[in-house]
């Protein structure tokens, strides 16, 4: 049976024909009919690129990170890690189930059974979800999603993600852009390496980049900034030039002592 059939619209007149039902005829001429040459139409450049403004929450962070450049030398180095596939969204899962307080037991045994995990793993996930701006505690073991956090979930944006990602962790904004043309994953994490992340926690931030759609991959162990890409990392409060090359000269020197 046709879904037509079933809301009336034609009818079965035999021989392997239908015709329009009387709701049938009313429907072509009062409903608004779209051709294919519209549906085929390519949007602009601009429409295609459109990027909505973050929550009042997300662009403070920014907002603050724009007007004191010396706080980039405070967005971390932790280490990252997310239940797979579909990091990101898993994420949010994690955030929304912490919109109000939450005790650290039930938030363990939330996240151990939603993804099937060991306590441990959600152990290591902890200090991520705080020191990236998703979870705060708020009272012995107590925890809850952050209002920047909560803002994300709101809006449902995964660019809204890599903003608090981005005011909170350093080499995520700063990393698209040198993606700008096609590079090797091994040159990006010596870039990364610059400002004190190291290769593991680079492909982290590489794999949300790739998630959010502001990285591709072109070829196998290549990658290189969309366009939306391109056009949302320039909208960021990038870490000051100065800062990475005095965080390269830090690394070496840490590298030397050891």
């Amino acid at each position: 049976m046709d879904w037509l059939e079933v809301l009336e619209l034609i009818e079965y007149v035999g021989n392997r024909k239908w015709a329009l039902t009387e709701e049938g005829k009313s429907a072509i001429s009062e409903w608004l009919i779209i051709s294919a040459d519209v549906v085929e139409m390519k949007l602009t450049e601009d429409e295609e690129l459109s990027i909505l403004p973050p929550p009042m929450e997300i662009a403070e962070l920014l907002s603050v990170l724009e007007n004191n450049p010396t706080l980039h030398k405070k967005r971390n180095t932790y280490n990252i890690w997310s239940p797979s596939p579909n990091r990101i969204e898993n994420l949010r899962t994690i955030v929304q189930y912490a919109s109000e307080r939450v005790s650290r037991v039930e938030l363990f045994e939330f996240i151990e059974s939603e993804f099937n995990l060991k306590a441990s793993s959600v152990e290591s996930m902890m200090p991520f979800l705080k020191a990236d701006g998703l979870m705060e505690e708020v009272g012995r073991n107590i925890y809850i999603a952050t209002t920047a956090a909560k803002a994300w979930c709101d809006s449902g944006s995964d660019l809204d993600f890599i903003r608090i990602l981005h005011c909170h962790k350093r080499f995520v904004g700063e990393m698209i852009l040198i993606a700008e043309k096609v590079i090797t994953r091994n040159e990006i994490y010596a870039e990364a390496s610059k400002y004190g992340i190291n290769t593991e926690k680079a492909r982290w931030i590489m794999g949300f980049l790739l998630e959010a759609g502001l990285l591709k991959e072109t070829q196998y162990l290549h990658v290189k900034a969309t366009q939306l890409g391109i056009r949302f990392a320039n909208g960021l409060p990038l870490m000051p030039k100065e800062y990475a090359a005095q965080n390269e000269i830090d690394c070496v020197k840490q590298q030397t002592m050891k």
